[in-house]
Order: structure tokens, then sequence, then C-alpha cells
């Protein structure tokens, strides 16, 4: 907590907010008592009993959604209307997408009045291996258009979900591995805390 509250004191003027520097809502809380920018979390804040320890404590300012965690496009966008009753500023985090999930982001924000920060997304990270035909989630100046076609507005390269299904049904990882996932990219890559 010492270590978050110095590195906010020392970020001061340069972040729209600070993301998860401790962890749990009660570190959270104490590090908001003194940190000259609000507080973001996409980690101590991931399902709706977390809601009421945090903003009693005050323990975030800003809320990063996941649809993939909050229940849905809709149940997402619930949590939105929940967030501006309690004058919580909201944006999304994103992990590891593909497109298809990338468009329901995409969608989700576009229906929310008061998606007050920019979105995060790894999608450019991981768009050579995406699972949807080229040419609708294009970025261009930091922004996706919403897509407009059927659904999602995407569609499925086949043959692309073919192969990755087959490398998934081949890896036999069952469960999530963000180091392994990390070491794809920096092999000697190890998980640690950080220090400052």
């Amino acid at each position: 907590v010492e270590t978050s509250k110095y590195v906010a004191r020392e970020l001061d003027g340069v972040l729209e907010y600070l993301e998860d520097p401790t962890r749990g809502i009660e570190g959270m809380a104490a590090v908001a008592k003194d940190a000259p920018m609000p507080l973001g979390t996409n980690m101590c804040v991931i399902a709706w009993e977390h809601l009421k320890p945090a903003i009693e404590q005050n323990a975030i300012q800003v809320l990063l959604t996941d649809h993939h965690y909050w229940g849905g496009l809709r149940r997402t966008r619930e949590l939105a209307a929940v967030c501006e009753a309690f004058g919580l500023a909201l944006s999304m985090h994103s992990n590891s997408h593909l497109g298809i999930s990338l468009a329901a982001m995409t969608h989700v924000a576009a229906a929310i009045p008061n998606l007050d920060h920019s979105c995060d997304t790894h999608y450019p990270w991981n768009s050579a291996d995406d699972i949807i035909l080229p040419g609708v989630l294009e970025f261009r100046d930091g922004e996706v258009k919403v897509p407009t076609g059927p659904g999602l507005g995407v569609e499925l390269d086949h043959e692309a979900l073919a192969r990755l299904h087959r490398l998934y049904l081949d890896s036999g990882v069952r469960s999530r591995d963000d180091t392994g996932y990390m070491q794809r990219f920096q092999p000697d890559y190890e998980l640690r805390l950080p220090r400052w």
C-alpha cells in the first residue's frame, strides 16, 4: 500500500486513472485516500457482490468492465447504470480476446452512454490468430467502428476456427495460464510483483 501511494504521487498529472496499484478492495481504499488521481480496477471488483464494499469504502473511482466476467452484454449495460447511479466512472478492459469478443465489446460500448474513458483491448496483438474474416474490425486513429452486419457484424473464418480448436485440443490446457501466454512473446518472462 505504501509503495502504491508513493507511485500515485509520482504519477500525479500523468494518468487519467491508476489501475490496480495494490491488491484487494481494502488495499485500494487505503491508496485511494491519498492518491491524487482516481483509481481504476478490473481485478478487485469483478462480480456484483464486490460493488457494495468497494463503493462503501470508496476503493475505486473507475470500474473497468469485462462483458465476460459480468454476465454478458445486457448485464454490462446494467452495470453501467449502477456505476452511473453511484458516481463511478466506467471503462472497459479486455484480455487476450479475438474478434468475436471485440465485436461484442464494441457493440456494448456503443450502447453505454456513460462510458467515461477509452476502452482497452489487446486485440491488435492477437489479430493474426483471429477466427473472423478480416476487414471489419480495423483500428483507425485509435477507434474501431461498430460492425453493421447481422448479429455482432463479423463473419467466422471456419478454417481458422478449426485450426485454433485443434490447437486447443492438442494443447491439453484447460485453465487460464497468463504466464505461459506471455512466454510466447517473451520466453524469459516470469510472473513477479512489480517493484518501484
